[in-house]
């Protein structure tokens, strides 16, 4: 179960700059975290920190990914997703339209919302764990 992830620290995608700014997570903000968490721009590339860039994604297990229609990391979100089906992988993807990033821990204001995601969790891990 993947909540809002992040799959290219290169932050390179169109999202980046249709919701840069205004929508909760910023290109600002993840360039922070990128420069943060890794040693040198050339680890950005290396697909133990950006997965998306993986050569294989044949092996990975069935994956849940729900992430916002207004965040910086909607489109690697899809690529991401995309790669596992054409892998054979199961995979859902749910995006999550009107909500911004981190809605999870926000539920004076997307209480419905907070719910709605906590049953799609539920029902896959259900489904996973026979």
């Amino acid at each position: 179960v993947l909540v809002y992830p992040v799959f290219d620290l290169r932050c390179n995608t169109a999202s980046y700059k249709l919701y840069s700014d205004g929508y909760s997570l910023t290109e600002k903000q993840m360039q922070w975290y990128a420069n943060h968490f890794l040693n040198n721009e050339e680890e950005k590339s290396d697909p133990r920190a950006s997965p998306l860039l993986r050569q294989s994604f044949s092996h990975l297990p069935p994956a849940l990914c729900i992430v916002t229609g207004s965040d910086v990391l909607v489109d690697e979100n899809m690529e991401y997703v995309q790669k596992l089906k054409d892998a054979g992988v199961e995979t859902e993807l749910v995006v999550m339209k009107g909500v911004v990033h981190s809605y999870f821990v926000l539920p004076a204001f997307f209480r419905e919302n907070i719910a709605f995601s906590y049953a799609k969790v539920a029902d896959f891990i259900k489904k996973h764990s026979t």
